[in-house]
């Protein structure tokens, strides 16, 4: 004989989407231009069941772009996480500056609420970036090529900590046309540390499907002005971030077991219980924040004592099973071939076997007992081999 058993899912996957923004202007004052380039980058992520309430997970590295310093960046040309600004500038003499530049990067911990659950989204560096700003004097296609670093003590190093760096640039360039001369910028990634991004896993775990769309997690800053400052212009670059979390039951449980074999049954047997087996049942509960109920069901397609397989010539039961639901840690009697009350025994019926405290890590080992059992001879038409599929399903409830 071999009875089967349902178990829950164990794997639990996260997918997002880091989506990629328009272009965006900004309201901006006298004669210039604006504009931002934003990246795209999709993600999908298996969650160990392990990570508790409370901690970060780590997403993958972002996969934000670097580019070599080459005239052909100007204007964002085929790049991503980039801006552009450009105003006019006085000319006339050796003496008239470029435009001026000023820039930051910004990355904070995000917390964003999908379904009553809040979520921490939060972007750091392993390591420190270089950007460069590519001044350009657009009247002669002349380029000036600034590093930026952004030093250890500006970055976020790890999850939950915030990058915020700024730096204020003269140009390199001036303007010797009396009519005045128009200045480029462009601000992109280079080289050095990587971003990575990272997810907190909320203290009132709830398993499900959540959905934040928009998120914010990076931004990259720019402004340029002339000497008056009559023209400025800015704009900012962001990484936003779309998708779905799937949560995982902090509660699951497993078996080593796929089935059972019972011994074949000879037509002289007695009545009554011919052989008993049994299957282990393993569950395990990882940081839990509440109090869990756990309830344990043995389904088939009865609601009786006796899972019947088998009948006599006259229709009445032959053979079937009995079942005993064994807790850990408590006395159990052995499945009844004749039971008449209710007990953790009837098939269908769903039991409440233990409340499971709030904690880190618990695992409990129960026992189902199953007998076979034997009331009459089978009729011929039951002669041979059965293949009895019964589950086993386990509810947890807060």
């Amino acid at each position: 004989m071999i009875m089967k058993k349902k178990l829950k899912s164990k794997k639990i996957w996260i997918y997002f989407a880091l989506l990629a923004a328009p272009s965006h202007s900004y309201a901006n004052d006298g004669a210039g231009e604006a504009f931002t380039k934003d990246m795209t980058s999709t993600k999908n992520i298996e969650v160990p069941i392990y990570n508790f309430p409370g901690s970060w997970i780590e997403l993958g590295n972002l996969g934000i772009s670097k580019y070599s310093q080459v005239d052909g960046n100007h204007r964002c040309s085929n790049l991503t996480l980039c801006g552009y600004t450009a105003v006019r500038v006085n000319g006339g003499t050796s003496g008239n500056k470029g435009a001026y530049y000023r820039m930051k990067l910004e990355a904070s911990p995000v917390t964003v609420s999908s379904n009553g659950i809040n979520f921490v989204f939060s972007v750091y560096f392993k390591g420190s970036p270089y950007l460069t700003w590519q001044e350009r004097n657009i009247n002669n296609n002349r380029n000036w090529f600034h590093t930026i670093y952004v030093p250890v003590n500006s970055i976020g190093s790890s999850a939950g900590s915030t990058t915020n760096y700024s730096q204020n640039l003269n140009p390199s360039g001036v303007c010797g046309s009396l009519s005045g001369c128009t200045y480029g910028a462009t601000t992109y990634f280079t080289s050095g540390g990587d971003a990575y991004l990272a997810l907190k896993v909320p203290e009132n775990l709830a398993a499900g499907t959540y959905q934040f769309s928009d998120v914010e997690v990076l931004s990259l800053w720019q402004q340029s002005n002339n000497a008056t400052w009559l023209n400025r212009y800015e704009a900012k670059a962001t990484v936003k971030i779309s998708g779905t979390i799937k949560l995982p039951n902090r509660c699951y449980f497993s078996s080593s077991q796929n089935n059972i074999n019972f011994s074949d049954v000879k037509i002289n047997s007695n009545n009554g219980s011919l052989e008993t087996k049994d299957f282990k049942l393993l569950t395990t509960c990882r940081g839990i924040q509440v109090n869990v109920k756990q309830y344990l069901t043995v389904s088939s397609d009865v609601n009786d004592y006796i899972k019947v397989f088998s009948y006599d010539e006259e229709g009445n039961k032959a053979l079937g099973f009995a079942m005993q639901i064994a807790q850990q840690g408590l006395s159990s009697k052995e499945p009844d071939c004749d039971a008449r009350s209710e007990s953790l025994n009837k098939f269908n019926s769903e039991y409440l076997i233990r409340t499971i405290p709030a904690s880190s890590y618990q695992a409990f080992e129960d026992t189902v007992k199953f007998s076979l059992c034997k009331f009459s001879v089978p009729a011929s038409k039951y002669i041979g081999a059965h293949n009895i599929p019964i589950k086993i399903i386990s509810r947890w409830e807060s």
